[in-house]
């Protein structure tokens, strides 16, 4: 089952044609989507509101370990690296109130742009005030909630790019465009996805974390690099790759330099994924 979290209709609505959800109508409190694949919830517009709501719906539900969750919506982009309408796939998650930070994993290849998430109580035109590089009303508490009912690995989130932070308001013509054509893309994902989850095999466990940590530390990986890492060597192992030998390498090696770092880290990246 693949579950999936909106704030608002408008972005849901997009979602609920592609999939040919139908009403629960037996969920009162809350709207939900569903057919025999997708469960589509949305939370209402806030960080306090997805969090009642994703508790509310997700603990009497039957979560698979091959289930996926994903959070899908709008969202404000801080800079130029993004242009309206960008699929943004979530790497890191920021809370705006207490700077607590959840990295996502990312195991598939996929075609988005990748980038860093803050949540806020409010909308947001400030740029000076946003450490992130898209602000949002709910991911960091869709994200804490949801790590309660799914692991690391299950989760996703995506935000579509729908404006730069120049105003309070955004046109629902302006959300409807962006939304329609993301969700052709994020079908294309969902259903390589389900392919994957079709097969029966096991990523990285606290044993490898161990080891990869070690070797983080010998290669003076940044905390961003490490989780990257991390990530990189969860698709290897899920593809077949030898997380053993891809670490032996590195038995007697140890860097300092900032710049051999970043070389070292950019060709282990580029082994593992092109």
């Amino acid at each position: 089952m693949i579950y999936i979290a909106v704030a608002t209709y408008i972005e849901a609505k997009p979602l609920i044609t592609k999939f040919n959800l139908k009403r629960d109508n037996d969920t009162k409190r809350f709207q939900l989507f569903k057919n025999d694949r997708y469960i589509l919830i949305i939370t209402g517009v806030g960080i306090l509101e997805s969090c009642i709501a994703l508790t509310y719906i997700l603990k009497d539900m039957n979560i698979k370990e091959r289930d996926i969750f994903i959070n899908f919506g709008i969202c404000g982009a801080k800079g130029s690296l993004f242009s309206l309408g960008d699929i943004v796939y979530v790497n890191k998650v920021i809370s705006s109130v207490n700077s607590k930070v959840f990295y996502p994993d990312i195991l598939f290849k996929h075609s988005f742009k990748e980038g860093s998430l803050e949540s806020f109580f409010k909308v947001v035109t400030d740029k000076n005030i946003v450490n992130a590089d898209i602000v949002d009303m709910e991911g960091f508490g869709v994200y804490q909630t949801v790590s309660h009912f799914f692991q690391n690995h299950q989760i996703y989130i995506f935000k579509v790019v729908s404006d730069f932070l120049k105003s309070s308001f955004v046109e629902n013509g302006i959300i409807e465009k962006v939304m329609n054509r993301a969700v052709e893309e994020i079908f294309d994902w969902i259903l390589e996805i389900e392919k994957e989850l079709d097969i029966d095999r096991i990523g990285i466990n606290s044993e490898d974390r161990i080891k990869i940590e070690k070797v983080a530390k010998r290669l003076n990986f940044t905390e961003t690099m490490y989780h990257k890492f991390c990530e990189l060597l969860n698709y290897y192992k899920l593809n077949g790759g030898d997380i053993e030998t891809m670490l032996k390498r590195y038995d007697s090696v140890e860097l300092s330099d900032k710049k051999r770092v970043k070389i070292e880290f950019e060709r282990v990246r580029k082994e593992i994924m092109e």
